[in-house]
């Protein structure tokens, strides 16, 4: 019973976020393709990431990130910069040397509320969109797509594309195949309209496509673009009553099929992120053409044929995530329900070997901002999850107790089977944070 409180309560807290392979939920993972042993996850609570193939795990929390309350989306770029922005409600902060120190976007995107950011994932690009709604002189005005050619330094005054009709854009992608194409998800309210926005010249000229005929009244937000094939779109349609539906474009917004709907236990819309009923939480398109499918509370789906019939995977964990590198499957799972928080799969999926526990973090990133702002943060957070004090193999200093894992350490000897869970006390006072969160949080649109 206790177990399944904290799960709910992390949910609870859980911030819009949605990139590789994972829908507005709590959790990110990037895999970067030239730097085989990194892994990067991101989380309600901050950054976490390892260098030696989830052998051992630093954090950067939130405060490191933004003073915003909360990030709400985080993106990495190409090499060779990787390039780390996060998303916030009133800034993009960006950081240019992997989460040591970030910087606030200037310009125009200066206090702006931004929605999502995308960075142009071709190799050396410097490119990076993001949708925001900035502030003017007489207030808000209309949500628009921002661009940057130099990582964020300078960003162009006037948006590519805001809508006459006074639009809401939710989701932002270039596609890596022909990076002139980008795609935009957008809804008009009083009704509910969802909409797909293309451009195939770089953000010159858009056309804007009514998905009316597959979404009536539902919101639609972006999965993401074929990576082989520019004309190639996955989009998730929310439905809190019936299930989300898997909705797939393959000639570039001509025509629409919903290729599956996730059928499966209702689950109350959560507070932060409205996302109830049977909700799709991760989509993967694997380098052989194999689609996954994850949801946190009904299982996964696998398929073969590009898209045209789904069926049951089994192995698949309370999806929050996926990604793959080198053939090998990633994956974001429930740290208590599936016994990993990160977890790799070498035989698609069937079976995995867990790569992090969050008992099993090791301590602040090491550069100086990071262990110096953190220090207190890292305090709760060893409370949270009892962290052991000899967690990867390091002592407590001086002898001491509730250093959770501040030191170095080598590779980390941990258990992942069962663990005690944080007391009451923790509880409550999770509870109380996660309200005062939600209620003073900007809901995104």
């Amino acid at each position: 019973m206790l177990k399944a409180v904290c799960v709910g309560l992390l949910l609870f807290a859980a911030t819009i976020a949605r990139a590789d392979g994972a829908f507005p939920d709590e959790m990110q993972i990037f895999l970067p393709p030239d730097q085989p042993h990194r892994i990067i996850v991101t989380t309600t609570f901050g950054i976490l990431e390892s260098q030696d193939d989830g052998a051992t795990w630093r954090w950067v929390c939130e405060q490191a990130v933004t003073t915003a309350l909360t990030a709400q989306l985080y993106q990495v770029g190409p090499p060779p910069d990787h390039v780390i922005y996060a998303s916030t409600q009133s800034a993009i902060t960006i950081s240019r040397d992997d989460a040591c120190t970030f910087e606030t976007a200037g310009g125009v995107l200066d206090h702006a509320h931004t929605v999502d950011v995308f960075a142009d994932p071709t190799m050396g690009s410097k490119r990076v969109l993001v949708l925001a709604t900035p502030v003017g002189d007489g207030g808000a005005v209309p949500s628009g797509v921002f661009r940057s050619t130099d990582a964020g330094q300078s960003w162009e005054p006037n948006s590519l594309f805001t809508d006459d009709m006074g639009g809401i854009l939710n989701g932002v992608e270039i596609s890596a195949s022909n990076p002139q194409t980008i795609y935009l998800t957008m809804k008009r309210v009083q009704p509910l309209r969802p909409f797909l926005v293309r451009s195939t010249d770089g953000g010159t000229t858009w056309m804007t496509i009514d998905l009316g005929s597959v979404a009536s009244g539902l919101e639609v937000r972006m999965i993401g673009v074929d990576p082989q094939d520019a004309n190639k779109v996955y989009l998730r349609a929310i439905d809190p009553q019936n299930g989300d539906k898997l909705i797939i474009t393959t000639d570039g917004g001509g025509s629409f099929r919903v290729a599956m709907t996730v059928y499966g236990p209702y689950v109350l819309p959560d507070a932060a992120t409205g996302m109830g009923g049977a909700s799709m939480t991760a989509f993967l398109r694997r380098a052989d053409g194999t689609m996954l499918v994850g949801s946190r509370v009904a299982g996964g789906w696998i398929s073969t044929d590009s898209g045209m019939t789904f069926s049951k995977w089994n192995g698949a964990p309370h999806t929050r995530a996926l990604g793959e590198r080198s053939g090998q499957l990633y994956a974001c799972g429930d740290n208590w329900l599936d016994q990993f928080a990160v977890g790799v799969s070498s035989d698609g999926g069937v079976t995995w070997r867990p790569l992090l526990r969050f008992d099993q973090i090791c301590g602040p990133k090491q550069c100086t901002n990071v262990q110096t702002v953190c220090a207190s943060p890292w305090r709760d957070l060893v409370t949270l999850f009892e962290i052991p004090e000899t967690v990867c193999g390091q002592s407590p200093p001086d002898g001491g107790a509730g250093s959770g894992g501040g030191g170095s350490g080598g590779g980390c000897g941990c258990s992942v089977g069962g663990r005690a869970m944080a007391g009451w006390a923790v509880l409550a006072a999770l509870v109380a944070i996660a309200v005062s969160r939600i209620s003073a949080r900007r809901r995104r649109p």
